[in-house]
């Protein structure tokens, strides 16, 4: 049968001075007739993976996620930008049928910080910093919470109508982040990037 899918959202924007933006927002989705993966046992016919198993897919007893999200933005006019932001989410799964552990299949915290720093002759710099927490991907290994910090030295150049864009870039500062395997991770590193466009 198909998804449905309804949800339902509470937002609050203030903007008390030009330079100041606040955004809260809570939420919630309801996911009925969930359609997910699942090994069914093939006794009949011979199958490439082992122990007889075939993957099907059927649809889940109801899902529900809940969450909030909170994110301020401040400029001022020298150039300084400051963006902050957190989201919590919960899942819950109703009985589920295919012994899936959707509550830990999300992060249930996160968090993201943004400081940069534009400057005469089209220079900028910037400082990013991400937090997620842990997470159990459905079927998959658990990943543990991470913690990414970027730095970015950027400048735009100009040849009459052609603009470029020269960028240091320095990511995963703090530690290795593994995303989706832990043992696939993105390493430390800082590259060049140059692009243009006329």
């Amino acid at each position: 049968s198909p998804e449905r899918n309804r949800a339902l959202e509470l937002g609050y924007f203030w903007q008390p001075a030009p330079a100041i933006h606040l955004d809260l927002r809570v939420f919630q989705e309801r996911i009925n007739d969930f359609i997910t993966a699942f090994n069914r046992l093939e006794p009949e016919y011979p199958t490439v993976q082992p122990g007889h198993t075939v993957v099907d897919f059927g649809n889940e007893n109801p899902i529900t996620l809940r969450g909030a999200e909170a994110q301020l933005q401040w400029r001022n006019r020298r150039g300084a930008r400051l963006f902050a932001g957190y989201a919590w989410l919960d899942a819950a799964a109703a009985d589920p049928r295919f012994d899936g552990d959707y509550t830990r299949s999300v992060p249930q915290h996160g968090a993201s910080l943004l400081l940069s720093q534009e400057w005469p002759e089209d220079w900028q710099a910037s400082l990013a910093y991400t937090y997620r927490s842990a997470m159990h991907w459905y079927r998959e290994v658990p990943i543990d919470a991470s913690h990414q910090l970027t730095g970015r030295l950027a400048k735009r150049l100009r040849w009459g109508d052609t603009q470029a864009l020269a960028e240091l870039i320095g990511g995963n500062l703090v530690e290795d982040v593994a995303d989706y395997l832990p043992n696939r991770a993105w390493e430390r590193g800082v590259f060049f990037r140059f692009s243009w466009h006329y």
